[in-house]
C-alpha cells in the first residue's frame, strides 16, 4: 500500500468550512490533521485504522460486505473495543450483506438496521474511532469498491469533527 497523502491544504479548507472565522463556533476552532486515500488504498486505510482502535468504533455503512473489514471489526471487538454498526436496512436484503451482518452479530457486535425514512436511504459511509478519528468518503465497504470502482476517503484526526459524526450516528434510529 502506498502511504496515504497527508494534506494540510485539505485540512485547512475543512477547518475553514466547518468553523468559519467570526462565526458562532470560531472559538472552538481546532487543528485538523487529514489524509486522503483513493481506490485500492481505501481498504488498507480502513482496516489499518480499525486495527488501531483502542476503545470504540462506530460504523455507519450503506453497504458492508467486505470480509476484511468484517474481520477487522471482529478482531477489534475481541480486543475489547466497543464496536457498533448501523446499516441501511434495504441493503441487508442482499445475501452478502446479510451474511456480513449475521457474522458481526454472532461475534457479539451490536448491528442496527436503519429503515428508509423521509430522507431516503441511510447512505452514510463513515467510521469514528476512539472519538477522535473520522473516516468518510465515497468508499463503500465492499469488494467492488476496493477493487473496481473509483473511490475516495479522507481520515480526519479531530475530536471536534468526530463529535459531529457521533451525533449523527446517535441520531440514526
Amino acid at each position: 500500500m502506498r502511504a496515504p497523502k497527508r494534506n494540510a491544504a485539505l485540512a485547512a479548507t475543512l477547518a475553514a468550512l466547518l468553523w468559519p472565522a467570526g462565526g458562532a463556533e470560531a472559538q472552538v476552532r481546532a487543528p485538523v490533521t487529514a489524509f486522503t486515500a483513493f481506490n485500492n488504498d481505501c481498504l488498507e486505510v480502513v482496516t489499518s485504522e480499525i486495527s488501531g482502535a483502542r476503545t470504540e468504533t462506530r460504523v455507519a455503512a450503506f453497504v458492508l460486505t467486505h470480509s476484511r473489514i468484517v474481520s477487522s471489526l471482529q478482531r477489534a471487538h475481541r480486543r475489547g473495543v466497543s464496536v457498533r454498526v448501523k446499516y441501511d436496512a434495504e441493503q441487508a436484503k442482499n445475501e452478502q450483506m446479510l451474511d456480513a451482518i449475521k457474522s458481526l452479530k454472532k461475534s457479539g457486535i451490536e448491528c442496527t438496521p436503519i429503515a428508509k425514512g423521509e430522507r431516503g436511504f441511510m447512505h452514510h459511509k463513515f467510521i469514528v474511532i476512539d472519538r477522535c478519528k473520522t473516516i468518510t468518503g465515497s468508499f463503500n465497504y465492499t469488494v467492488g469498491a476496493a477493487t473496481v470502482n473509483d473511490e475516495n476517503l479522507v481520515v480526519l484526526d479531530s475530536p471536534r469533527i468526530a463529535a459531529d459524526y457521533l451525533r449523527e450516528f446517535d441520531r440514526l434510529k
